[in-house]
């Protein structure tokens, strides 16, 4: 899951992106879908995922790199809409957290 993860984040395309309302890159969306498969296989590494998603997640709110903050929520919203059954209080209570970070 760690390589999964890093791979998300290594796509270049796009940091600077102003408007977080546009679609991400097909490259970061491609990483991410193939996150959520590997939680939905493994669903016993999905608190691991989530915690690591939260700590990249602490990193960028700190170095204000807002965008990729976004790709982290990004993440988390594909693994709560694709994996069944998925530990949603868990993924909830680490959304809150990021979110925590913005403000």
């Amino acid at each position: 899951y760690n390589q999964y993860v890093k791979d998300v984040f290594k796509a270049k395309e796009d940091r600077n992106a102003q408007n977080l309302d546009d679609a991400l890159p097909t490259t970061t969306a491609g990483k991410i879908r193939k996150l959520t498969e590997y939680g939905g296989k493994n669903p016993h590494r999905i608190p691991k995922i989530a915690r690591r998603l939260r700590r990249r997640a602490e990193t960028y709110a700190k170095k204000k790199q807002v965008h990729l903050v976004h790709v982290v929520v990004r993440c988390y919203e594909a693994m709560l809409r694709e994996i069944r059954p998925c530990p949603t209080s868990m993924m909830a209570v680490e959304i809150h957290h990021v979110i925590g970070l913005l403000v």
